[in-house]
């Protein structure tokens, strides 16, 4: 029986999860340099380990309302990597790593869009959203990566 181990995840109270074989590190949140002219979405970039990586709030990504909860010791930047591309998630926790069975697995079919979640885990009633890093990172704009390169 296949499995998938995932890392998850919470922005505001809804659950994702991150293919572990995709993840990098897990990190408190650092010190972020905005960027100028980028979109609300890009947080900026960090440095890591000698790296430049750009960082996504994935909270207005998804489209949620920005507003402060209080748990800013929960936060933290879920660093993945996709086809040799670093990038940050700003997420308001990370809970668990769990194995998540393949058959538990549906398809989600968005008629717009939303191509960073195309799937779900149903977990006796446990809706996780499965968050599709290389989908991400394609979505974004690419000069934001050369630019992190070369900084």
């Amino acid at each position: 029986m296949a499995s998938i181990k995932a890392i998850i995840c919470r922005v505001r109270e809804e659950e994702y999860a991150l293919d572990v074989n995709q993840v990098l590190s897990i990190e408190r949140i650092q010190n972020i340099r905005p960027l100028p002219h980028t979109e609300a979405y890009m947080a900026g970039i960090m440095q890591l380990r000698g790296s430049v990586i750009p960082v996504v709030d994935l909270k207005i990504w998804l489209g949620f309302e920005q507003s402060e909860d209080g748990n800013e010791d929960q936060k933290r930047i879920v660093v993945t990597e996709s086809n040799g591309k670093r990038l940050g998630v700003i997420v308001d926790a990370a809970t668990d790593v769990i194995d998540i069975k393949d058959e538990l697995i549906q398809t989600v079919e968005m008629q717009q869009g939303a191509q960073e979640v195309n799937h779900v885990a149903n977990l006796d009633g446990r809706l996780i959203l499965m968050l599709n890093i290389p989908n991400l990172i394609g979505q974004l704009d690419i000069s934001v990566f050369a630019n992190a390169e070369t900084a």
